[in-house]
């Protein structure tokens, strides 16, 4: 549009230009018409037709011009516009990752607190559960007793022999547990796991 606006411009222009060809003329005739101007062939019928449209060509060009002032007003301000719609959403774009990343954070960190808590928990019952089973009427040729046993056993030693022990049966794996004097039984670390009667964390 601006385009067409500025062509028209140009277009106006040199009609005007051919129009002011006769300002000298004009200018030594003031007391003359234009028709007597053509009759003394001082101008001809076209310059006269130039010189009647010359008023209607400069208000067309002034027409021309404050149209091509607000089409460049309205560019700049849908620039503008523009330029801020975008630096708002992207703003918005990062406070809403920033806000999902918050969240995902607070969530892992609450599910690593809960799982710790799991965790210990299971350490308090396994501890627990040994401590009864060695009561008085406890069966200690029983294979579950021996692998209580033996697991406390490698508990005490404080190692990383004994960390993997408990990690094994926090985590309630299908491996056989060794007794204290380091005989493979049939529990399982899995076995033992279900015998905490610990309550749910969730």
């Amino acid at each position: 549009m601006l385009t067409i606006r500025t062509r028209n411009i140009r277009n106006v222009n040199k009609k005007i230009t051919n129009a002011s060809k006769s300002n000298n003329i004009l200018a030594e005739n003031p007391k003359s018409t234009l028709d007597e101007l053509v009759s003394a062939r001082k101008i001809n019928a076209d310059q006269k037709a130039q010189i009647l449209k010359l008023p209607s060509l400069k208000a067309a060009l002034a027409q021309h011009e404050e149209q091509i002032v607000q089409f460049k007003k309205f560019d700049q301000e849908y620039k503008a516009n523009l330029a801020t719609d975008k630096a708002n959403f992207e703003k918005s774009i990062k406070e809403q990752h920033a806000k999902e990343l918050e969240q995902a954070v607070a969530t892992a960190k609450l599910e690593v607190e809960r799982e710790q808590k799991r965790s210990l928990l299971i350490i308090s019952q396994f501890l627990h559960l040994a401590a009864v089973r060695r009561g008085e009427d406890a069966d200690a040729d029983l294979d579950e007793n021996k692998a209580l046993e033996g697991a406390l056993t490698w508990v005490y030693e404080g190692s990383e022999k004994a960390v993997a022990v408990m990690l094994k049966i926090v985590q309630g794996v299908s491996e056989p547990t060794v007794s204290i004097s380091n005989e493979q039984l049939s529990t399982t670390c899995k076995h033992c796991y279900t015998l905490f009667n610990f309550p749910s964390m969730y």
